[in-house]
């Protein structure tokens, strides 16, 4: 639901409702995604395997035990 106040951001990838007394913490973390979000997308044009950078074998083993399995999957070429 959307209150007066509340603000609507967008981007490409879609838009979001955030209360008026949570968007400095949300911008704040949006700041902190970009910042990494760049330095991925650098090691990626570099030639670095993405899930890799993102740790994702660790993150799928570390969840396998919990016995939660991510439903994201990487495509190898």
């Amino acid at each position: 639901m959307v209150h007066p106040g509340d603000w609507i951001v967008g981007d490409e990838d879609g838009a979001v409702v955030v209360p008026q007394e949570r968007l400095e913490m949300v911008m704040d973390a949006a700041r902190r995604l970009a910042i990494v979000e760049k330095k991925i997308r650098k090691e990626v044009g570099k030639g670095k395997d993405l899930a890799t950078l993102l740790r994702y074998h660790e993150l799928l083993g570390k969840k396998a035990k919990e016995g939660v399995l991510p439903q994201m999957r990487f495509q190898e070429k």
